[in-house]
């Protein structure tokens, strides 16, 4: 998911599910006025602990990436945003 292109600042949500069962939730900011500005970061949860969220948010496992996409996007970056393909695994190490 991401913020209007058009913008000057753009912010982009990654979410997948890596082979280990880990949650990954990345987010990138891209400032094209001001590169100084421009950062990402990471989140990984444990597998133990990404099937006790999904579990307490009502939602399979496999969704949870789709679910924590949609649910940011319409409740921060609504209406400026779209939903952008991403890997439901992605493997990083």
């Amino acid at each position: 998911m991401n913020s209007d292109n058009d913008q000057p600042i753009v912010r982009e949500l990654y979410a997948g599910i890596s082979v280990k069962g880990e949650l990954i939730v990345c987010i990138k900011h891209t400032d094209y006025d001001d590169k100084r500005y421009n950062c990402s970061t990471c989140a990984v949860m444990s597998r133990e602990e990404t099937k006790k969220l999904a579990r307490k948010l009502k939602v399979k496992f496999q969704n949870l990436p789709r679910f924590i996409s949609t649910t940011v996007r319409d409740s921060v970056l609504k209406p400026a945003c779209k939903v952008s393909t991403f890997a439901v695994k992605i493997d990083l190490w």
